[in-house]
């Protein structure tokens, strides 16, 4: 019964990681067209995925230890490989291409978290020089000279080239 419970527990989480996918797409485009209540919901079912896979995990692991498997993991030190190399050699062989889908998937995912990470960076970047632009921060020339004369002719309100 467990070995049918880890095989389906694998394709539950892949099924898992195949949303997640969606979901990170789905906030990039939340990111570029700047639409923060989307992304506050975005996050959420993000959370609610992480949870979902973490409790997948413990449950992988149950059902080892339900099989006698030794294998010193816990939530935080969960790895897939490891799960797969404790496996009797028969249930490895029908795991396998689930388990090489998982890799795929997983490098898929932190591509796109690499982008979207990316997206918020430069976006966060130009609100920052918007917003020295407009308060005159940054490298902003100075107001008066040395012989404590205004610098420039008159006032300024922006202070460089945009």
């Amino acid at each position: 019964m467990e070995t049918a419970s880890i095989e389906t527990l694998f394709h539950e989480k892949l099924m898992l990681y195949r949303e997640l996918v969606e979901i990170l797409n789905e906030e990039k485009e939340r990111i570029i067209h700047a639409d923060t209540d989307a992304l506050w919901r975005v996050s959420e079912k993000k959370q609610a995925i992480a949870a979902h896979i973490e409790d997948i995990r413990g449950r992988i692991l149950d059902a080892l230890s339900g099989q006698g498997i030794h294998h010193d993991m816990n939530g935080l030190n969960y790895q897939a490989s490891k799960v797969m190399s404790l496996l009797p050699q028969e249930q490895r062989k029908r795991l396998t291409n689930v388990h090489i889908s998982l890799i795929s998937i997983k490098k898929e995912i932190n591509s796109i978290s690499g982008d979207n990470k990316h997206y918020i960076e430069s976006y966060l970047s130009m609100l920052d020089d918007l917003i020295a632009v407009l308060t005159g921060g940054g490298n902003s020339p100075p107001t008066y000279s040395n012989n404590r004369k205004a610098a420039t002719a008159g006032p300024s309100v922006l202070h460089r080239e945009v």
